[in-house]
Order: C-alpha cells, then structure tokens, then sequence
C-alpha cells in the first residue's frame, strides 16, 4: 500500500528552464524568499550561491528542508539539467520529498494567476515551437478567482490551436503561428517564470490537490526533464561522434 507523500516546508524551488531563473524558499512560517539568477549560464554560477544566499534569509541550511520543487521543462538544456542535477541532490541530501512541476504550469501560474489577469475559459501554453511543431499544453478555468487545471495531455503539435481564449508564448514563437493568432483575435501573452510561483505549486501537490500533471517523488533520481525532441547539442554530438541515445524525451 503506497503512502501519500505529504509536501511540507520549508520547501527549496529551482527555476532555470529559461533565460531568466531563480530560486525560492518557502519556510515553515510561509514567508517567500526569492532569488533571481540568470538561467543556463556558462561562464558565471549565480545558481549555486543563489541558493545558499535564499536558505540563509530564511534561516535554514539545505538539509533542513522538507521539499525540493524544480520545473521539469520543456526549457533550455543546460538549464533544466542543472537545476533537475541540483534538487536530485539537494533532496537526496536532506531526505527531502522532490516536486517536479512542469514549465507550462510555471508559466501559467506565473503570468495568469487570479491577481494578475481576468482571463477565463481555454489557454493555450506553447513552447519548443521548431521545424513546424510546438509542445502545446492546455488549461482551463471557469472564473478568474478559480486556478487553472491542466486539461487533456500536452504533446507536440503541428498546427496551431485556435480554439482557445489566450495563448502564452515567448518570443520564439513560430511568425505564421502568431500570425494565424492574430488573426483569429486571440492575445498572446509573455510567460513568466516565477520560482516563488513554482514553489506554491508544489505545495500545493498531493493526490487530492488535482494536480496530476505534477510529480511527487520520494526517490529524486527519478525526475526527467521533459524534452519534446532530442536536445540540438544531443542531436549534433550523434552527428559528430556516433553516440548512443541520452536523457528522456517526451
């Protein structure tokens, strides 16, 4: 008989899926500490004293936290494996429950919470947009105080939808993709990524919440990153040196 995984604080969450990161710390009064970072980074690690810098304004060291919450993507490569390698380890450390939460959940709580926009009905979450396709991720809600709920399952799309209220997309967004928005009256909308968005999801993450898009583990090293296709420095590492297939795709 399985055992509910119960989320407690203080809970770490790692935000890196895209240009822009951070990270944030619930404690175990509720109060937000957060910390923004710049995200996949090659030359500076702002990430690792990022963290250490937001566990001391909350007057906690790593192995005191209960939970360890991480976007799973789709996101940037680099970033997503550094912050999934990060909360592998931190939580393993500390004997932590691990939230893996995905990026269009992130985005939509981010930039569409019920503070922050009147939008109901039908949204669209897109991103990887390449080669024709894009990872498309529905939500829905009936009043703009209810959350949003995930609905059907997100997957690779070739056209875009456009029976929907709203899209969010980034500025790598394919144009006839936006065009075809555009013309159906649809707004699209900037995400955000906010590590203190993702942090109050995962709190928010037990089987009775309905938030069954969201992973709650107790062993960290089974989160994946969720990539739609192969990685491009995957794919060209293939090209150059004939290597067998990495990481996890979906």
């Amino acid at each position: 008989m399985s055992v509910e995984r119960v989320i407690e604080r203080p809970l770490l969450a790692l935000e890196l899926s895209q240009r822009q990161g951070g990270v944030a710390v619930i404690d175990a009064d509720g109060v937000e500490h957060v910390r923004m970072v710049a995200g996949g980074r090659r030359d500076r690690d702002d990430f690792l004293p990022a963290i250490d810098s937001v566990c001391s304004a909350a007057g906690i060291r790593p192995r005191d936290l209960k939970s360890v919450a991480v976007d799973l993507g789709p996101g940037g490569f680099t970033g997503l494996r550094v912050s999934i390698a990060a909360a592998q380890a931190i939580a393993e450390a500390a004997g932590a429950t691990v939230v893996g939460v995905p990026a269009a959940d992130v985005a939509i709580t981010s930039t569409l919470a019920a503070e922050a926009s009147e939008l109901v009905g039908e949204v669209a979450v897109i991103a990887a947009t390449r080669n024709g396709s894009g990872w498309q991720s529905h939500f829905t809600r009936g009043a703009s105080s209810s959350n949003w709920r995930i609905k059907g399952v997100p997957g690779l799309q070739e056209s875009p939808t456009t029976d929907v209220d709203g899209v969010l997309a980034d500025d790598h967004l394919m144009e006839n993709w936006r065009t075809a928005f555009e013309d159906a009256g649809i707004p699209v909308i900037e995400p955000r990524f906010d590590p203190a968005a993702l942090a109050r999801l995962a709190l928010e993450a037990t089987s009775t919440s309905e938030r069954t898009d969201v992973v709650v583990a107790s062993d960290p090293a089974t989160l994946r990153p969720i990539y739609p296709r192969v990685p491009e420095a995957v794919r060209l590492w293939r090209v150059t040196r004939g290597g067998p297939h990495l990481g996890h795709y979906q």
